[in-house]
């Protein structure tokens, strides 16, 4: 099995075309629209797109571009990422349910002079390209519904910098260097963009390829985003091993059994929030019938209760579930094996090949086994650094002599057993996962504060009886504003994604104090517990 980090001798674009020449006809990507037919991609129609977007981008940028993509899960969205990797530069893929304040803090802080949309991008920011995010160039990728049509021709009259891609006929070959940015929310609530390196994507999905069993005959459901470095790497493992991709836009239970017995899936990568889903509609696979070609699963992202980890063994009789753990800027810390499922289910497993692992005490030193402390990563996975921002990057890759080099310090918390076998505990810094999404309070908090009539505000989360993570919003309205719960979650909604909008905004006329008169966060997080 091929290692992550270890060399692998060919790029994905290397892997690309040899699915081009050897498979020219065998499906890549299986596209599913509601009430449409699927839209089906074969390797050479896959790889004449990606040397367009290569020829397209070398022409219209520099070598050390970053070029962000706000586009849907498309077979055209994965052209254009790969078209932007294969000319050496920097792909980015942003969230759709992002919103106008964090794509234009991800344009400064990457520098993007160009960056992609598509017709439901168009709808979604409207005015907000005529704003701030006018000064970058945005070619416009499927838009093809009237009203995405329409919405250009509105935005481009309005002095909006949108385009064609353009048509460059000259073949560019693989530029050195490139690999993507994946931006992640900061504690601080600004954003972090992590370098990964071309060869380093390489390498993750040669691993994950190695780990997962994965063969050339596999048929993967994809419903993750590529924003995400679960949802990315399995594209790229897909394409490394040259397997087909299903890409859904549903999260919906009966769609995913639907799309498993459609296209004979064998494997799916699933956050919780996902898994638990379909156990609440009380649906299952049938693995002995329509759903028999299903071979793995993973819950990534987080973890579930062990009664939801038993009964979703339970819903997928014969399947093997891979549970992982790592972070953006690490890859796979670690990952449990299907044999392990039944026995070690409350870890996250063990080291993942090519990984060094350990537990420090606060002094550095080496914990025992069964000893708590900070999770530290060293070895295979790590990332170039954060963009921009040497002092985080500082922080977060540090020398460390109980591992013999370079590691990631990443401040989630746990501990290793005699077997090595970890444990997880909890986050240092405060970070939440909200159906998969990471989310920092300090990111919602930034805009509750441009509210008119907040004088105070805090944000906590608590956890429901099924285990599932909510957020409680507790303001503190200025004395005659008129403020109201429903109010501050619509004026939330239209600058942050869904998932980070607090599912509960209590009004207070004070928040409780500590004793050095700072809010009190255990108070309020009990009341908070009360409400979900």
């Amino acid at each position: 099995m091929v290692e992550v980090g270890e060399p692998v001798g060919e790029t994905l674009i290397d892997a690309l075309e040899r699915h081009a020449r050897e498979r020219p006809d065998a499906r890549a990507l299986i596209a599913l629209h509601p009430g449409a037919d699927p839209e089906i991609t074969t390797w050479s129609a896959l790889h004449a797109r990606v040397r367009a977007f290569t020829a397209a981008v070398a022409a219209a940028t520099e070598p050390d571009a970053i070029v962000p993509l706000y586009v849907r899960r498309t077979p055209e969205c994965v052209a254009a990422m790969l078209g932007i990797l294969a000319a050496g530069r920097m792909f980015s893929v942003l969230h759709h349910q992002l919103r106008g304040p964090q794509i234009n803090a991800v344009l400064e802080a990457s520098g993007a002079r160009l960056a992609l949309i598509d017709g439901p991008g168009l709808m979604t920011l409207k005015r907000e390209l005529e704003g701030a995010l006018a000064g970058v160039d945005w070619w416009v990728l499927d838009a093809t519904h009237a009203s995405h049509r329409k919405q250009r021709d509105k935005l481009v009259a309005d002095g909006a910098r949108l385009h064609d891609v353009p048509q460059v006929g000259v073949p560019v070959p693989p530029g050195p260097g490139g690999g993507c940015c994946l931006f992640t929310s900061g504690s601080t609530g600004v954003p972090k963009g992590v370098c990964i390196a071309a060869d380093e994507l390489a390498g993750r999905a040669a691993g994950e390829v190695g780990w997962f069993g994965m063969r050339a005959d596999d048929v993967v459901l994809n419903v993750l985003p590529f924003s995400f470095d679960v949802g990315l790497n399995q594209l790229l493992a897909s394409l490394w091993v040259g397997c087909t991709l299903v890409l859904s836009p549903s999260f919906l239970p009966a769609d995913l059994l639907a799309a498993v017995e459609a296209w004979g899936v064998t494997g799916i990568s699933g956050v919780p929030s996902l898994w638990t889903g379909m156990l609440q509609s009380h649906l299952a696979f049938d693995t002995a019938g329509p759903h028999k070609t299903l071979r793995f699963l993973t819950i990534s992202g987080g973890d579930m209760l062990p009664s939801q980890r038993r009964a979703l063994a339970a819903a997928a009789p014969g399947v093997g579930i891979f549970k992982t753990y790592g972070q953006t800027e690490t890859f796979r810390t670690a990952s449990l094996h299907p044999d392990d499922y039944a026995t070690h289910g409350d870890s996250v497993g063990r080291a993942y090949p090519g990984v060094r692992l350990a537990i420090l005490r606060e002094d550095g030193s080496l914990a025992d086994p069964g000893e708590e402390g900070e999770v530290v990563h060293a070895g295979a996975g790590l990332m170039q650094g954060y963009l921009g921002q040497p002092e985080a990057t500082g922080a977060k890759l540090r020398p460390c002599a109980a591992l013999g080099g370079l590691a990631a310090y990443t401040g989630d918390y746990g501990r290793l057993d005699a077997e090595g076998y970890l444990t997880l505990l909890g986050r240092h810094d405060g970070m939440v996962k909200i159906s998969g999404f990471r989310v920092f309070p300090a990111e919602i908090l930034a805009q509750i504060s441009h509210l008119d009539g907040v004088v105070e505000a805090v944000v906590v989360p608590a956890k429901d009886a099924a285990g599932a993570t909510h957020l409680v919003a507790f303001l503190v309205p200025r004395q005659g504003a008129v403020l109201t719960p429903h109010g501050v979650r619509m004026a939330l909604g239209r600058v942050l994604p869904a998932y980070m909008v607090p599912g509960h905004v209590e009004l207070r006329d004070a928040l409780p104090r500590t004793s050095s008169g700072k809010p009190d966060t255990v108070a309020l997080a009990a009341e908070a517990a009360s409400l979900v």
